[in-house]
């Protein structure tokens, strides 16, 4: 799962946006499944990806799909085509995402307590959940102890700086045939 920091490769530090970049043409690679929800959809991301090119791989196809994300309702899973490659999206329902209050835990932007719901959300459907983000901020301000405690899919979940995702997500790639 990414946070929508992580998404948008432009106006971050140098080493920040070349992971972004690399995460972008690497994921479509990778046997994962992207989770997305409705309410993520509504943030300024297209916005921003109309506005910077060259994007990467993944960054261009969502931008592609966007609108017909948001007309599809929540499924297990769809897999869209892309260029040659299949990417498999799971869309979360708007009532899988709300059902997870995350106020107080030290989070101060709505877009980051968005992900962290649909991060829950996405973890109570699988075993594990990496989270990348390109804001520190998110890591150093959100309370794990009190997250733990209020929801037993915290577990399930690992936030990750972009720049480390791609590190380990290249790692497994590399012993895919």
């Amino acid at each position: 799962m990414l946070d929508w920091s992580a998404v948008v490769p432009y106006r971050k530090p140098s080493e920040v946006e070349r992971a972004i970049v690399e995460l972008g043409d690497a994921l479509p690679d990778a046997d994962a499944v992207v989770y997305l929800s409705k309410e993520m959809l509504e943030v300024k991301v297209k916005r921003d990806l109309e506005r910077n090119h060259p994007l990467p791989y993944l960054q261009r196809w969502l931008l592609r799909v966007f609108d017909k994300l948001k007309q599809k309702t929540a499924a297990p899973c769809h897999q869209i085509r892309a260029e040659r490659k299949l990417i498999k999206l799971h869309l979360l329902g708007r009532r899988d995402v709300e059902r997870y209050d995350v106020s107080g835990l030290g989070l101060r932007k709505e877009d980051d307590r968005k992900v962290l719901r649909a991060a829950l959300a996405a973890a109570s459907r699988c075993e594990r959940v990496s989270l990348a983000v390109a804001d520190r901020d998110f890591i150093e301000a959100l309370d794990w102890a009190k997250l733990m405690r209020r929801y037993e899919e915290a577990r399930r979940v690992e936030v990750v700086e972009v720049d480390d995702f791609i590190v380990r997500l290249c790692g497994l790639l590399a012993h895919v045939p």
